[in-house]
């Protein structure tokens, strides 16, 4: 088990991660990495393709690399960071919804409608929502959402990321000395967060389901 509520480890180099590369706005150019996971789903030979940034290239280079290491920990880092991993890496169905709810969307309805929950910024892992405010608001960080996951992988390859969003010790102001650079512990819980299930696959892993959690009862 893995508990990221503290400072996340981080996979090669230390760019700054925005949501700009996690959950870009509406795909406009093509490139030749997307085209090659698109052909043959839901009429990807006539969609516009999205544009593939260098902070793009650098998350498929380490998810290549966690992907050859069995790096769990790194691949989903790469996988949350990037549309471009999320294009490769998603299965071709996707089980989508609320607990007892869900529904199977097509690879790429699940991904042109960014359902994906989270981002990463710098290190750490936020929604996907507020990393968008994040950008739009000039990089305000208090308009961020951190998330606590817990990684837990079975014998048979699959890994299972549940996440949940929340108040942390760094969001106080002032917050503890003792929190550093980490997000220290978790104060209140703003949302019921939900969790992401992982098959491996013969060179790695994909992502087969993303259920969220019953809404949190008032």
């Amino acid at each position: 088990m893995v508990l990221a509520a503290t400072l996340a480890t981080a996979c090669g180099s230390q760019t700054r991660e925005t949501a700009a590369d996690a959950n870009p706005a509406p795909p406009q150019v093509p490139d030749a990495a997307t085209k090659a996971n698109t052909a043959g789903t839901d009429g990807a030979q006539d969609r516009p393709r999205r544009t593939l940034t260098e902070s793009d290239r650098l998350r498929l280079e380490m998810a290549e690399g966690a992907c050859r290491s069995k790096d769990f920990g790194g691949f989903f880092r790469a996988f949350s960071g990037s549309w471009a991993v999320r294009e490769r890496y998603t299965a071709s169905e996707v089980a989508f919804g609320e607990v007892g709810k869900a529904n199977k969307l097509t690879r790429r309805r699940y991904l042109d409608r960014n359902h994906y929950p989270l981002a990463t910024i710098d290190y750490f892992y936020v929604t996907a929502e507020t990393a968008m405010l994040f950008d739009a608001n000039g990089g305000d960080s208090d308009v961020l959402r951190y998330v606590m996951i817990e990684i837990n992988e079975a014998s048979d390859g699959r890994a299972r990321v549940d996440w949940l969003p929340g108040i942390f010790e760094k969001d106080l102001t002032p917050p503890p000395t003792e929190v550093g650079d980490g997000l220290g512990e978790l104060v209140q819980e703003t949302g019921s967060g939900g969790h992401l299930l992982f098959r491996p696959t013969t060179e790695c892993w994909e992502l087969v389901d993303d259920i969220a959690n019953p809404p949190l009862e008032i």
